[in-house]
């Protein structure tokens, strides 16, 4: 071998071989050494793993990369190369870096996808590890598949997660657990013949598991399909735990909490049933279910049949007097109790049935006496008390008034009763566990309600004790003691309201979410307790950190309550009077005895609302406005942008009135000159909360402006949101700050000179006409990012934008001190209504109802009309926005309702909602649905097994979401709701809960609902027993509407009447949109083609783009320039790719995503092209028509419409014909004749004519 024929030398290979020999005994940088030395130029591949290979054992993994890189990227690269490389790039960690590295092409880019994918989903990222699964390719990589599947959440649409299942199935196929798994996904997808199959198939393979048969029985049974029996029968056959043998097949049915399908089950059992004991059992296990199913009325026949054959059996009169109670049939529920009571129940849960019954009935003595296990003689007896008009011989004893906590209560209780003075005595007793309890500690409420009932009160005794029980809403016996997570609170609250009386001496006060005791509630607070007193109970809702002034606590009539305790709970429920200066809980429901004040915080100059940056922030503060019924306000301005910025301005039934600021009293009512005992001059420097910068900034710029002002001889103190006076402390302790129990307006008299930004003090500290200093050198980027109602010539004093400015400020102030004192033209317009007397008007609009007179508008007012989107970028979406731009403000004043979190935290849906007409009221559905625990149960159960809904379950259901639309829109009259989408059934369900509040409620069909369902959406078979219940149901067009009546009756909806509302389109804002420029990464593309194909909406199953790829690739063949523009986004994106990778040339497609303009690429199209599987009316064709674009389409029913339309183009339902129609339409373009004015007026006279009438 010649030099000539390999580079390969006989030095090289004894270095080669003795730097393995080295490396293999672990003296690796000998080995690195000799590698480096004797390898050739350029190294060879084997030569430069070596040398990597060294460098990554010596854990020098920066270095090694790139040559395990070049290595792994060599011919004949091993599996140990590749494997030493990827490893490597795990221990560097940079994996987007090493992907740009290797670039697109790269045959090492899916196993280096596979451990980035792999890095992420261990670090908990799994939303995008998943994102990279699904672009990389799947299409034989079995561990791919599976990740995929594993990572798509528990709360992806059905048929996403059946379809990633289903992707490895030639993998599986005979795997117990996937079949389970795939049996499971096909039932919840409500494709109940296939799930009964695969368990069948499951079954061959395995058939021990007696649940295995039971799931295909219920499969095949809701099927309709007669196998059921034999796999029931196989279930119990099987059964070695639920005793199947005796009690039947319900007992499957029960333990899948089907208790609908379980009653019967039990009840046909019973029937089959010759031992009476059995029967029995079978019957109190039917009525059981039917009970759990809410099915009151047939759990009633089954116990009465129970108790005819074993009458003396307490437990099921137990079950008939819990039945009686859920019917409201007190009488019965107390009577049934007490015979089971008769019969030896002695467990607490009969007991408070019966005294729960008892109340129910008003019979209050015979529930105390029953609670207490006594009888009137024995309790009297127990008192040894002298008769009524003889106590009054007793030694007076006087109770002090300011007993501080519930020991007091018990003691000085006990010394009243040791003296004879029982009704004293609980009156005490009550009093302290109503100030300071929740709920009621036993011994207390037990000892006031014989007190009570010795005295006389029967229904005190009652009430005392009522608030001693945990639960006082019973549930069926079958569901025991119900612990949801996260709902605690609620049906804490919900209890209350249903079982507790408003107290209309109490009144419960909170500022700023509890984090202080301040502006506007501590001076009607203190203007209440100064001029009424003893005629209230006040109570303070505070944070745990928070400072509580001195007077407040020393108020013995005064009562700290920790916010979001049981007790603050409790008394949101039965506060008489509740004041507010920001907002309360998202279950909150101001009930018609209560009267709630919101006097919000501050004159707005930082922007509120909608009028803010980010997507319905102020949700709960729009909700409070509305749970409101006074509302007061500084000046109009306050007035305006409050109610109009929440868009609550036309439909809160609130007083809104301008009253001045309570607050403010404290500025007036004192003597204007008032100082301080030093002599120099005080400043305050009052910044607002900036949470976009650091903490050490603001705290270094405090000190900054601290400092200035001492300089010239001021006193100085800061107060600043409590997190900047927290790091001043730590960083400057020199720094003196207002103590935080000294409330902000207390302190203002007394200040010679504020010091503020953007913080509305300076609108209170304008009253007392002193000098303001406005301190912003970030005026321009602050109010840019956080929005600001007024320019930098508003600010009524000296403004200083820069550090040098505000040195000269103080000089400035001793030679020219008017020109930072406010106007009186500002005074006038913002404080109008400072005197001294605004507490004092607040506090009479509160406890005594004095209204204003506001000015209500004259002549015909417009309807108002409530409409239920999600605002998901789609035609839906689209066909709303251009309807409330559309419909004419003089007939409706239209208002949306949509789910304030997704729409906050989803640009998309963000943008959809930014795009409504300013006009348009959006308000944000926050919180949890606030259902007591009965409502909570009945709609689980409702959901479990909607085939069969009782009476009573719907009964419950409608109360339920009557609350949660009280809870949602307040009292708030719209003349219509309209639930637009038509797919959720539980904001469906929202809708009806405004029928008592609304001329009609509607319901607007966007598609072929039977076969959205079965094809994607299996909740949408909920929404199915609802239609009835709504007044007007309209689909978006006349063939959808008959496809709908037809397909509705076939799921048993009945005979639904449904009418018509086609897509409204917006030709003005298309037509403006579409001249917009092409965006710079997609120019190129559209202008270079000759033949452009756009496909637009979303990527989802039902759209079937699919079809439009395997189309256009037969078109490309024939039309090598022809391109596919294909705009929208949705989960089938990744699907998508890979197959328009395998069909098409590179560079003949482009995958847009979601544009929020998509109107320059229609309008820039040659063909609109759909191949969509079912449609209602396709926005996008009416959007193609209005900008002179010709559109092939599939043929499906609801396109009738658009088949004699010029260019509209209808293909068979296949590729080959889709194709052919394409081909047609870019050789010989046909014209486009559609007059867009007429359709949306004919469009808008169908609404009328549907909802307006």
């Amino acid at each position: 071998m010649t030099n000539e024929d390999s580079p390969v030398t006989m030095w090289t290979m004894t270095g080669t071989r003795l730097g393995s020999f080295l490396e293999h005994r672990g003296q690796l940088e000998a080995a690195l050494s000799i590698y480096r030395r004797t390898c050739s130029s350029p190294p060879t591949p084997g030569e430069t793993f070596a040398i990597g290979n060294c460098l990554y054992r010596l854990e020098r993994y920066n270095d090694a990369l790139p040559l395990l890189r070049t290595s792994a990227h060599a011919s004949g690269a091993t599996a140990q190369h590749i494997n030493r490389y990827l490893n490597a790039v795990d221990y560097v960690g940079d994996y987007v870096g090493e992907l740009d590295e290797v670039g697109d092409d790269s045959s090492l880019r899916p196993q280096l996808l596979k451990r980035y994918a792999r890095h992420l989903e261990r670090s908990g990222n799994t939303e995008t590890a998943l994102a990279i699964y699904l672009a990389s390719d799947q299409s034989d990589d079995i561990d791919v598949l599976d990740k995929i599947y594993e990572l798509t959440p528990s709360s992806a649409p059905v048929w996403q997660r059946l379809e990633r299942h289903n992707a490895t199935a030639v993998h599986h196929q005979r795997d117990p657990e996937w079949l389970r798994r795939r049996g499971e996904l096909l039932f919840e997808a409500h494709k109940f013949s296939q799930a009964g199959e695969v368990y069948a198939q499951l079954l061959a393979i395995d058939d021990s598991s007696s649940w295995d048969s039971y799931n295909a029985g219920i499969s095949f049974e809701l099927a309709g399909a007669p196998a059921f029996q034999n796999h029931y029968e196989l279930a119990r056959k099987r059964d070695s735990s639920l005793d199947a043998q005796t009690y039947g097949i319900g007992v499957f049915h029960e333990k899948a909490h089907r208790y609908e399908r379980a009653g019967h089950a039990y009840r046909a059992q019973a029937e089959k049933t010759i031992s009476p004991s059995t029967r029995t059992e079978v019957l109190r296990r039917a009525a059981l279910a039917f009970q759990g199913a809410f099915n009151l009325k047939e759990a009633e026949s089954d116990v009465l049949r129970a108790i005819a054959l074993r009458p003396r059996k307490a437990e099921l009169h137990a079950l008939l007097a819990l039945n009686s109670y859920l019917l409201n049939e007190f009488s019965d529920a107390a009577a049934s109790a007490a015979r089971a009571r008769q019969l030896g129940d002695a467990s607490a849960e009969v007991k408070n049935l019966h005294f729960l019954s008892c109340v129910g009935t008003g019979d209050f003595e015979g529930a105390v006496l029953s609670f207490l296990d006594t009888s009137i003689e024995a309790l009297l007896a127990t008192f040894d008390r002298v008769p009524d008009d003889g106590e009054s011989t007793l030694e007076a004893i006087n109770t002090p008034e300011d007993l501080p906590d519930i020991e007091a209560h018990r003691q000085w209780s006990q010394v009243l009763l040791d003296a004879g003075h029982t009704a004293a005595s609980a009156d005490v007793l009550t009093s302290g566990m109503e100030r300071y309890q929740a709920h009621f500690e036993r011994a207390d409420a037990l000892k006031a309600a014989r007190a009570l009932l010795a005295t006389g009160r029967a229904e005190n005794a009652a009430r005392v004790i009522l608030q001693s029980l945990r639960h006082t809403d019973p549930v069926p016996k079958i569901y025991d003691n119900p612990k949801v997570p996260g709902l605690g609170t609620i049906f804490m609250y919900r209890a209350w309201l249903d079982t507790e009386p408003v107290r209309p001496k109490d009144i419960l006060f909170e500022s700023n979410l509890g984090l202080s005791i301040d502006c506007n509630p501590l001076a009607i607070y203190r203007h209440i307790r100064d001029n009424e007193p003893n005629e209230y109970t006040f109570y303070w809702a505070v944070d745990k950190q928070a400072a509580v002034p001195t007077d407040v606590w020393q108020d013995p009539n005064t009562i700290i309550v920790r916010k979001n305790s049981s007790r603050y709970v409790k008394l949101l429920a039965t506060a008489g009077y509740l004041v507010n200066n920001s907002t309360f809980p998202t279950y909150y429901v101001r009930r018609n005895d209560q009267q709630y004040l919101m006097t919000w915080h501050g004159t707005p100059f930082k922007t509120l609302g909608k009028d803010q940056p980010e997507i319905l922030g102020h949700a709960n503060m729009s909700r409070n406005l509305l749970q409101a019924s006074i509302v007061l306000h500084p000046n109009s301005h306050t007035q305006r942008v409050l109610m109009e910025s929440c868009d609550v301005a036309a439909i809160a039934t609130a007083q809104s009135v301008i009253t001045g600021y309570p607050r403010n009293d404290a500025l007036t009512s004192r003597t204007v000159g008032t100082r301080r005992d030093s002599e120099k001059p005080f400043a305050l420097y009052a910044p607002t909360w900036k949470p976009d910068t650091e903490l050490a900034d603001q705290a270094a710029s405090v000190t900054e402006v601290v400092k200035t002002f001492k300089a010239h001889g001021y006193d100085v103190a800061v107060r600043a949101h409590h997190y900047v006076e927290t790091k001043l402390a730590e960083l400057a302790p020199d720094v003196s700050t207002v103590p935080r129990d000294v409330p902000t307006n207390d302190i203002l008299p007394q200040v010679d000179v504020l010091v503020t930004d953007y913080s509305s003090i300076y609108f209170d500290f304008a009253v007392l006409r002193r000098p303001i200093i406005f301190y912003v050198p970030d005026w321009c980027g602050y109010t840019s990012a956080r929005g600001a109602y007024f320019a930098e010539d508003h600010l009524p004093g000296l403004v200083c934008r820069t550090y040098a400015e505000l040195q000269r400020a103080p000089v400035r102030l001793e030679t020219r001190p008017d020109e930072a004192r406010p106007s009186e033209a500002f005074i006038k317009e913002f404080a109008p209504s400072d005197d001294g007397q605004a507490s004092a008007r607040a506090a009479d609009l509160l406890l005594r109802g004095d209204h204003w007179d506001i000015a209500s508008a004259s002549g015909a007012t417009p309807k108002k009309v409530l409409f239920r989107q999600s605002f998901i970028p789609n035609g839906m979406t689209s066909s709303f926005v251009n309807l409330a731009r559309s419909l004419p403000r003089e007939k409706y004043r239209p208002f949306a309702l949509t789910d304030a979190v997704a729409a906050h935290s989803d640009k998309a849906r963000g943008e959809m909602v930014r795009s409504l007409p300013p006009d348009i009221g959006v308000i944000g559905r926050i919180g949890r649905h606030a259902v007591s625990r009965k409502e909570h149960l009945a709609l689980h159960a409702i959901s479990g097994d909607s085939s069969a809904i009782s009476d009573e379950a719907r009964r419950i259901r409608r109360e339920a979401f009557e609350f949660e639309a009280s809870r949602v829109t307040g009292d708030a009259q719209f003349d219509e709701v309209i639930e637009y989408d038509g797919y959720s059934s539980f904001m469906a369900n929202v809708v009806l809960g405004h029928a008592k509040r609304t001329r009609v409620t509607g319901l607007l069909l966007h598609s072929d609902l039977k076969r959205e369902a079965a094809l994607r959406f299996p909740e949408i078979y909920r929404i199915v027993d609802q239609i009835s219940d709504f007044d007007r149901v309209a689909a978006v067009s006349p063939s959808l509407a008959a496809i709908n009546e037809d397909g509705l009756q076939s799921l048993g909806a009945g005979q639904s009447v449904i009418g018509h509302v086609r897509n409204i389109i917006d030709t003005n804002s298309m037509t403006k949109q579409a001249a917009e420029p092409i965006a710079p990464d997609l120019q190129g593309f559209v202008e270079d083609s000759d033949d452009l194909i756009v496909s637009l909406g979303r990527l989802s199953p039902e759209k079937n783009l699919a079809d439009t790829i395997r189309a256009f690739a037969k078109v490309q063949r024939d039309r090598s320039d022809a391109r596919l523009l294909i705009v929208g986004d949705g989960p089938e994106r990744a699907k998508l790719s890979v197959l328009a990778n395998s069909l098409l040339p590179e560079g003949s497609f482009r995958f847009a995503g979601h544009r929020s303009n998509p109107f320059p690429y229609l309008a820039a199209a040659d063909a609109l092209v759909m191949s969509s599987f079912h449609e209602g009316q396709p926005m996008v064709i009416l959007e193609a028509l209005a900008l002179d674009t010709p559109t092939v389409a599939m043929h499906i029913p609801s396109l009738s419409e658009f088949e004699d339309l010029s260019g509209v183009v209808v293909s068979d339902f296949n590729v080959d014909s889709l194709a052919a129609k394409i081909g047609s339409v870019l050789s010989n373009p046909p014209a486009v004749d559609f007059d867009p004015a007429a359709y949306v007026e004919a469009a808008l006279s169908e609404f009328d004519l549907t909802y307006g009438q």
